[in-house]
């Protein structure tokens, strides 16, 4: 193991072992070794730049944890953390704040999921990847930037706000009852599990790929200029708002309940699934493609200036109005 500029004070943590009775404060700099702390940490660690060792962290984590710039190598976190971890900016390592921590450190040995109801922030350029485990209740911030990957576990409920430029890939797993928010440029790839009951806001310029599972409760707005993609799983039941200038594919599956509300400018292809029973609006100059599938028994509102196709399935019973200026074409199925 080897020692950087380390005070006395991170010394005397690794010469004995770390119990309920650590209250006190550690620092170092530029550190290349490794260091294990142990379980019921209540006190405060402060790690300076340029980080290229490993940092374990037992369970029941209560304190704060503080890293400096630069980092390169990896940190683990146990279970049932509560305290409050903060990221410098340039992140290229790994940090994993992990269900069973145990089955990290010993091949085929559980434990008990974790429960994550502290405060994370990530500085800017994070280029490397972040695990979440299950039960998170916090709030996690990420700066701009980021290139690497970030997964979330189950059951979610704190907030997530994630910063301009990311061209990484981003996993959530089911039942997230919280709320994220997405910033400009997003160029990456986001996954949401089944059953969203919290809200997600999408910033301005998005180029990459989104998708949701089913059983959707919650709202999702997207910004201006989206030009990548969107699918929609079934069984949507919350609100949908796109913002201007879409010019991207969204897609969405069966069983919609909820409205969806397109903004002016639209010029991507937009599909709906069979049983829609909810409320559509477009804006001004829709000059894409929109299709419907059968079963339509909720209401369709298109604005003025429509030059691109709308196309309906069978069995409509709901309500469509068309503004002025119909350029385009519109077809609908059997038994309207």
């Amino acid at each position: 193991m080897t020692f950087g500029p380390w005070d006395q004070g991170i010394l005397g943590l690794v010469r004995r072992p770390i119990g309920p009775e650590l209250l006190g404060r550690s620092s170092t700099g530029h550190f290349f070794g490794s260091v294990p702390f142990g379980d019921h940490l209540q006190g405060s660690v402060l790690f300076g730049d340029h980080l290229q060792g490993s940092v374990l962290f037992g369970d029941h984590l209560q304190g704060s944890v503080l890293f400096g710039d630069h980092f390169q190598g990896s940190v683990l976190f146990g279970d049932h953390l509560q305290g409050s971890v903060l990221f410098g900016d340039h992140l290229q390592g790994s940090v994993l704040f992990v269900t069973t921590s145990q089955s990290v450190l010993f091949r085929g040995v559980s434990s008990s999921v974790t429960t994550c109801k502290g405060v994370s922030l990530f500085g800017d350029h994070l280029q490397g990847s972040v695990l979440f485990g299950d039960h998170l209740q916090g709030s996690v911030l990420f700066g701009d930037h980021l290139q690497g990957s970030v997964l979330f576990g189950d059951h979610i409920q704190g907030s997530v706000l994630f910063g301009d430029h990311l061209q990484g890939s981003v996993l959530f797993g089911d039942h997230l009852q919280g709320s994220v928010l997405f910033g400009d440029h997003l160029q990456g790839s986001v996954l949401v599990g089944d059953h969203l009951r919290g809200s997600v806001l999408f910033g301005d310029h998005l180029q990459g790929r989104v998708l949701f599972g089913d059983h959707l409760q919650g709202s999702v707005l997207f910004g201006d200029h989206l030009q990548g993609s969107v699918l929609f799983g079934d069984h949507l039941q919350g609100s949908v708002l796109f913002g201007d200038h879409l010019q991207g594919s969204v897609l969405f599956g069966d069983h919609l309940q909820g409205s969806v509300l397109f903004g002016d400018q639209l010029q991507g292809s937009v599909l709906f699934g069979d049983h829609f029973q909810g409320s559509v609006l477009f804006g001004d100059h829709l000059q894409g493609s929109v299709l419907f599938g059968d079963q339509l028994q909720g209401s369709v509102i298109v604005g003025n200036h429509l030059q691109g196709s709308v196309l309906f399935g069978d069995h409509l019973q709901g309500s469509v109005l068309f503004g002025d200026h119909l350029q385009g074409s519109v077809l609908f199925g059997d038994h309207l």
